[in-house]
Order: structure tokens, then C-alpha cells, then sequence
């Protein structure tokens, strides 16, 4: 019942504060007022350039965030001349620059004096509030509750901006004018700060009836002191979720361990499959010394059958000279024995021959059936290879045995990464997100490959590619462009029937780099130079599911897309960068 009594009191006091307060601004220039003056004038006033303008941009030169963005609620929509409007807000004098219409209140300090000097010649409408005579190029202020300004038409044929004759007529005209006008607003602010006055007043007297129910809050301290033990025990029940997530973090720091040692134990087999495949290089040499021999083999088997048929020759002439002579009997024994022995010599030579041929058939399927192993082994190790490097590093490999670094003076990097990735997979399952990582960088490797492009590595959710090398490819930036577009595309799609809605962020450089394979155990391709560097500075300083470009691609690229230059941009180790991003 306490509690009830305080509240009705404050809520009398903040209301009565309030409708006197109200009553004190009656006149006042409210924001709202101030934007669709902004607004009105714009309408009425011609720019130089007015058809090359695709876009009013406003700016606001401000101390103070809170008038910029009742603008840029109050433009949201609207058109000027028929043409979209956006909002900029400047909070100091040097930044003003890239619009086409600036607004200063003098209530914010600034010297009006100055802000003309940054805009002159700039092609930029200066529009004010407040300030003295001709200090601007249109000013206005707010007496009787009506809206006057004036023109200083000097400044505005300087800069080359026009107004209708409608607008010039309803423009004060004399300093004279102005002075009685401004004169009019001094002493209304005069009257609405003895009003606050008052007001000061009446809020004392309040605060003496609030120190009266300062004992009737000081029981309601203890009801909070209670209400404070019962966070106390929340806060309890927070540790405990703490200590849960630090052990969910736990596990995936050790899945994390787990499958780098599995990427170890495939780097081993790699070396192993070098090793094999060295191995059936000199299975091969051995197999074609062993048919150099087989075919030695037949050769001196041919001639042994040539020297029986010469003997056979021999024999016969020497059977007709025994015919001749008058021991048949004995030639006769003698042929005898000379034809078993003959027959012996031949039918050994005839079981030689065969199981030489016999034995070269078997040996001629076992190479047949090593050679065939061989050329499967081969084609895995050439898939494996192909996977791990670019092809053409793949065959200088296979071909020599090693591979020399090369400069690539035209190629383009790709760099991306996930938003929030950290806080995504710190409340994802280990598995969940092995597998998310897996399917999203599956289908990033088939769009690079489809476009000419070379997946390099990926750290973690940060994915790096390039277009250029190691063949050389003068289209590298617009088609490393168009794979940017088809990933993005695909992200936007999947986030559609998703559970996870990724976003991500890319950044895209052209220059030169230098590739080559690093170490002598574990063959990784990898690039490097300045190029790499700032194509990552392009990323970190891109935006969520927007593609960021330096301007060396943007200019090889102008001609055939669209883009939105941004301000330059403070990179570290670069200083200031212009950047854009792809529209």
C-alpha cells in the first residue's frame, strides 16, 4: 500500500514536469519539423549535376546521433525529385564531404564559417538553422510558431544551385527582416525559460513532499534486499550453466584434437603411398630385366634347334658314306646309338624348351597381374595427389620428383568467413558441427572448381581461394567474382529450410603472389605474398553477407558490375584503403 501511495506521487510529479515542459516548447522546432523543412527545400532547389545524381544523400553535422536518426525515419521511403534518399552523419566539420545537401543547427557550436570553406566548391547545399544573416546559403528559424527563412543567393549562384521563383517570394528578403524575426525568437526563448523557472520552483516543492516518503522507501529496501538473495541463488544457477558450457567446450577442443591426429595419421599414409608407389617403379625395372632374360632364354633355345638340324645334316652325309663302305654292320650299330642318342638330345631339348616356355607364360601373367596392381595403385596416388595439389604441381611431381616455387603477377584471392562463428559452434554439438562445415566448404570447393578457381586452405570457418594460377587466366578477378556470387546465393538459399542461418562475409583482392610447396615431409601447396594479406583485411573489413572488393579488382571489374564505394577505411599496417562493395 506504501509502495502504490510513492508511485502515484512520482507519476504526479513527472506528469505535471512534463505538460509544463510541453507547454514550454509549444513553439519549438522539433525534429520532425526540421526534417520535413530539409525535405520541402530539397524539392524546390535544381543541383548543377542534378541528372548525373542517382542518389540524395543528406548529411548532418551533429554533436549528437539523435536528430540524424529522426531523419533518417522520416526519409525512409520518400523520394526527392524522384529520386531514393539516404542519411549521413557527420560529427566533425572536416569529415563533410560526398553529399549533396549538409544541415547545422547553431545550437551544436559549430563555427558556420568554416563548415562553408569545407563545402565550397563542392557542389553541396549548405541549409542552417539559427545563424546570423547571410552566414549560410538557405537559413531558417522558427517565430510565432511559423517557419521563415532566407536566401543568401550570392553563395547559392557560386555553387550553381537554382530555386523555383515560388520558393524565392516566400524567402525574407532584408537583413532588416531577419533581425526583427531572430529579435522575435530571442525573446519567446526569453519567456519559455521563465517558464522553466517556474517550473524549477514547483520541483522543489515536490522534492520536499518526496523526502517525506523516504522512510516508506526505505521498506521497500528491505523487500528489495530480499529480492536481491533471490538473484543471488539465480546467479548460483548461471555458474552451474557456466561450468556445463566450459565442459561442452571441452569436448569439442578434444574432438578438434581428435581429428587433427586423424589428419596426421592420413599425412603418414600419403608418405606411405609415395613409398609404395616407389616400390612398384622397381618392381617394374626388375620385371623387364626378367623378360630381357626370357627373351634371351628363347633366342639361345633357337639356335640349339638350329644346331640339331645342322647335326641331322651332318648325320645323313656321313650315313651315305657308310653306304659307300663296306662296314654297314658297324655303321649301322653306330647310327643306332648316334640316332638314340640323337633323339634323346632332342627330345630333351624339346622338354627344355617347353617348360622354358611354360615358365615364361607364368612369369609373363605375373608381371601382367603386377602391372595391372601397379597402374591401380598409381591412379590412387594420382587421385590423392590431385586432391591435395593443383594438377600442374601434381605433374611436375610425378614427372621430376619436385616442384619450384613460381610468381603469379595476375591472380585474385578469395577470403571468407562465418559471423558469430565462435558463438554458433560454442552451442552446436561437435558432430553437428563438423558436419555443417563439411557440407557448406563441399559445395564452396564444387563452385570454385566449376569457375577455374583453386581452393588453397581453410583455417577454422575461414575458407581462402584463388583464380590465376597455376595456370595463368585473364578473366581471374570477374570469374572469382561470379563464384563470390553463386556462394552468397547458395548461403541465402540454404538459410531458407536451414536450422543454422549462416551468414558470411567475403573479401576479394587482385595482385601478385608467389606459390610454391611448403616442407619436404607433407606435401601442402600453399600462396603467399602482400596480395594474401590484404585480401584478408578485405574480409575482416567487409559486412554480413556483403562482398567487399579493393580497388585494384574494382577496377578491372567497373565496366561490368555495380558498386557501392564506401569511405576509406583505416587498415592496419596500410593506412587508409579505399574499398567497395558489390551491389
Amino acid at each position: 500500500m506504501k509502495f502504490q501511495t510513492v508511485f502515484a506521487l512520482l507519476l504526479l510529479f513527472i506528469t505535471g514536469h512534463l505538460n509544463v515542459r510541453a507547454q514550454a516548447q509549444e513553439q519549438a522546432f522539433t525534429n520532425t519539423d526540421r526534417a520535413t523543412f530539409i525535405m520541402d527545400i530539397a524539392q524546390y532547389v535544381t543541383w548543377r549535376n542534378s541528372k548525373k545524381i542517382d542518389t540524395y544523400r543528406l548529411g548532418v553535422l551533429d554533436r549528437d546521433s539523435l536528430f540524424f536518426m529522426d531523419l533518417t525515419a522520416f526519409a525512409s521511403g520518400r523520394t526527392i525529385q524522384g529520386k531514393p534518399v539516404k542519411t549521413v552523419w557527420f560529427d566533425s566539420i572536416i569529415e563533410v564531404n560526398n553529399v549533396e545537401l549538409v544541415f547545422v543547427n547553431r545550437n551544436t557550436g559549430f563555427d558556420i564559417d568554416l563548415v562553408y570553406q569545407q563545402i565550397k566548391g563542392k557542389q553541396i547545399l549548405l541549409l542552417s538553422e539559427n545563424y546570423p544573416y547571410h552566414k549560410s546559403m538557405i537559413n531558417f528559424i522558427v517565430s510565432g510558431g511559423k517557419k521563415r527563412f532566407e536566401i543568401n543567393q550570392a553563395r547559392m549562384d557560386a555553387e550553381g544551385f537554382k530555386t523555383t521563383v515560388t520558393f524565392d517570394a516566400l524567402s525574407v528578403k532584408s537583413e532588416l527582416d531577419w533581425h526583427k524575426i531572430y529579435s522575435e525568437t530571442e525573446k519567446e526563448l526569453y519567456e519559455q525559460k521563465g517558464k522553466v523557472a517556474q517550473l524549477n520552483d514547483s520541483i522543489q516543492l515536490q522534492k520536499v513532499e518526496i523526502q517525506k516518503q523516504e522512510q516508506v522507501l526505505k521498506e521497500l529496501i528491505t523487500e528489495v534486499n530480499l529480492q536481491k538473495k533471490r538473484l543471488v541463488l539465480y546467479m548460483d544457477e548461471i555458474e552451474l550453466l557456466e561450468e556445463e558450457t566450459n565442459k561442452q567446450k571441452q569436448q569439442a577442443i578434444k574432438l578438434l584434437s581428435e581429428i587433427r591426429k586423424k589428419q596426421q595419421v592420413l599425412e603418414e599414409k600419403e608418405s606411405e603411398l609415395l613409398q609404395m608407389t616407389h616400390e612398384i617403379k622397381q618392381k617394374e625395372i626388375e620385371n623387364l630385366r626378367q623378360e630381357q632374360i626370357l627373351d634371351k632364354q628363347s633366342k639361345a633355345i633357337d639356335i640349339q634347334k638350329e644346331q640339331i638340324e645342322n647335326q641331322d645334316k651332318v648325320l645323313n652325309k656321313q650315313l651315305e658314306k657308310l653306304h659307300q663302305q663296306s662296314i654297314i654292320i658297324n655303321l649301322g650299330v653306330t647310327l643306332i646309338v648316334m640316332f638314340i642318342g640323337l633323339v634323346y638330345f632332342i627330345y630333351r631339348s624339346y622338354k627344355i624348351k617347353k617348360q622354358s616356355v611354360k615358365n615364361l607364360k607364368e612369369k609373363n601373367k605375373i608381371i601382367n597381374e603386377q602391372k595391372l596392381l601397379v597402374e591401380k595403385e598409381k591412379e590412387k596416388s594420382d587421385a590423392l595427389l590431385l586432391n591435395i595439389l593443383p594438377s600442374k604441381v601434381a605433374d611436375d611431381l610425378k614427372l621430376k620428383g619436385f616442384t619450384e616455387p613460381e610468381e603469379f603477377r595476375e591472380v585474385t584471392v578469395f577470403f571468407s568467413d562465418f559471423v558469430g562463428f565462435t558463438e554458433i559452434s560454442s552451442k552446436m554439438p561437435p558432430k553437428k558441427l563438423i558436419d555443417e562445415l563439411n557440407e557448406l566448404y563441399t559445395i564452396f570447393d564444387d563452385i570454385m572448381q566449376h569457375h577455374h578457381c583453386e581452393r588453397i586452405k581453410t583455417i577454422g570457418d575461414a575458407y581462402m581461394a584463388v583464380c590465376g594460377m597455376p595456370e595463368p587466366d585473364a578473366a581471374h578477378a570477374q570469374k572469382m567474382t561470379e563464384a563470390a556470387v553463386k556462394i552468397m546465393d547458395y548461403i541465402k538459399e540454404r538459410n531458407l529450410t536451414s536450422d543454422i542461418k549462416w551468414r558470411v562475409r567475403i573479401g576479394i583482392h587482385s595482385g601478385r603472389v608467389v606459390g610454391g610447396i611448403v616442407g619436404t615431409k607433407k606435401f601442402i601447396y600453399d600462396i603467399f605474398g602482400d596480395t594474401i594479406n590484404v585480401a584478408a583485411r578485405m574480409e575482416s573489413n567487409s559486412l554480413p553477407m556483403r562482398i567487399n572488393m579493393s580497388e585494384s579488382t574494382y577496377f578491372l571489374l567497373k565496366d561490368k558490375y555495380s558498386f557501392e564505394k564506401r569511405e576509406a577505411i583505416e587498415v592496419k599496417g596500410k593506412g587508409l584503403m579505399n574499398m567497395y562493395l558489390l551491389c
